[in-house]
């Protein structure tokens, strides 16, 4: 069997390998970029979203995303956003949060 000294030695070559092939593969793969590129793929539109897409969203609670579905009906459609503050439960640190999550309105 490995003594202390040859165990700490051979976890340090296992790191140090396991970190190189990361690097390599990280390096060859543009990740950021189709990230970035398809982000719009996963950002729910408020005004075409059905209960369970909204539900999708961080914060949103099936009584949200049926309030969020009421509230647009009645306004024929979100403007901007900042329109779901005046949703109750929905507040601007809630909003903050979601906004990632959700489709410029236009």
């Amino acid at each position: 069997m490995y003594n202390y000294h040859e165990k700490i030695v051979l976890g340090l070559i296992i790191v140090i390998l396991f970190t190189a092939g990361l690097l390599s593969t990280v390096k060859n793969t543009p990740t950021q970029g189709i990230l970035l590129h398809n982000r719009d793929f996963f950002l729910i539109d408020l005004n075409k979203a059905t209960k369970e897409e909204l539900r999708l969203i961080p914060y949103v609670s099936e009584a949200m995303a049926q309030e969020i579905i009421r509230y647009r009906t009645d306004k024929g459609g979100l403007r901007n956003t900042d329109e779901l503050s005046e949703i109750k439960g929905i507040g601007p640190a809630r909003l903050k949060k979601m906004r990632k999550y959700l489709k410029k309105i236009n």
